[in-house]
């Protein structure tokens, strides 16, 4: 049995993690597509894409895959297969209601899509996974090659209007969503999916118990920021021309990264030091669904033409600090909702529908 402390240290990472899920995640809110590829308009939108790009674009989304990952251990573990099956096909309805009336950048449609196929590999050897992680992390370096050849020339987006009613938002989520697909297929898919089966053996293996600074966490902070400030450097000053190296760059140093922030994470709590920021990210990551989704609905209220019609009007230095008040609020409110409840309404729903019965929400 895996300690409860080290449950809640998981619940913390989930918290920590949304802040990095939410600093990438806003600009796709705010601005429109075609000035992601224009260069950046003064210094503070520079300042504000190499902090973006070089510490959190690419690195927070493994983190959430492992964390899936570990998750699925303790699905499969405490609940019948039939149970687990509901559960991923919950999500992935989810996902694609989500997809289309807020964010078309989506993630829980591939989770729950790679929560299938992972079921079939499940019982595999601890070699096996390794391989296929392996292979995943690979193919994950030829799809973002791609997406930075593809980058030389921008897309033909769809018409949108995110200033209009909400009828014209969901008009252009509507029209965009396919590509949007396509986008995160090649984005995060292979990788996502090498991070699922590290996050599964961590707890199966008795791995986690050692995800700690050590030796090897300087090597990989080394070569991490390496590869990372590249790709960040060439999107900030828009080197067009390096943008496939620098995209291949990002695929195999960022999971190095994240690796590191994970050690650094868990040293950092279990070495007790602020053990009150410790709990609210805890509870903020008990909540993970609940306040995913929730950043969605806040970042719509805030730059589309339904709420106070933000979009376009800041650049991505502007919007770091949109993403910590948005953060910020989310610790505050998950610490409140769980004196009253015992998981988030996202997840008690998720929850019931999975077993086919609904218990009482409320504490």
């Amino acid at each position: 049995m895996i300690p409860q402390q080290r449950i809640r240290s998981l619940d913390a990472l989930r918290g920590f993690a949304l802040l990095g899920i939410c600093i990438v995640n806003l600009p796709l809110f705010a601005r429109n597509w075609e000035s992601f590829y224009l260069p950046p308009q003064d210094t503070v939108a520079r300042v504000g894409i190499l902090i973006n790009s070089g510490f959190f674009d690419g690195k927070f989304f493994p983190v959430f895959s492992f964390l899936f990952g570990a998750g699925m251990f303790f699905l499969l573990r405490d609940n019948r297969l039939a149970v687990v099956i509901r559960r991923l096909l919950a999500l992935a309805v989810l996902g694609v209601a989500h997809g289309l009336l807020l964010f078309t950048g989506d993630i829980l449609v591939s989770y729950a899509l790679l929560g299938f196929l992972f079921l079939t590999l499940r019982h595999r050897s601890a070699r096996t996974l390794i391989f296929i992680a392996g292979l995943g992390l690979l193919l994950s370096g030829a799809a973002y090659f791609i997406l930075g050849l593809a980058s030389q020339t921008p897309p033909a987006i769809p018409q949108t209007n995110y200033l209009g009613n909400y009828a014209d938002v969901l008009r252009s989520n509507v029209h965009t969503y396919p590509l949007s697909l396509v986008f995160v297929a090649l984005y995060n898919v292979p990788a996502a999916f090498a991070m699922f089966c590290l996050g599964y053996l961590s707890l199966r293996e008795g791995w986690f118990q050692k995800l700690r600074a050590g030796r090897i966490t300087p090597l990989l902070l080394t070569v991490g920021l390496a590869g990372n400030l590249f790709y960040a450097a060439t999107v900030a000053f828009h080197q067009k021309q390096l943008m496939p190296f620098s995209m291949l760059a990002l695929a195999w140093t960022a999971p190095l990264l994240s690796a590191a922030y994970v050690q650094l994470f868990f040293s950092w709590v279990h070495s007790g030091a602020a053990a009150f920021l410790v709990r609210w990210l805890a509870a903020a990551g008990e909540m993970s669904l609940t306040n995913y989704l929730m950043q969605s609905l806040i970042a719509g209220i805030l730059f589309h033409g339904y709420g106070f019609g933000l979009y376009n009007r800041y650049s991505m230095g502007g919007l770091l600090f949109f993403s910590l008040a948005i953060f910020t609020a989310q610790l505050f409110f998950s610490n409140l909702w769980l004196r009253y409840f015992h998981s988030g309404p996202a997840e008690w729903l998720l929850r019931g529908f999975a077993r086919l019965r609904f218990t009482a929400l409320r504490r």
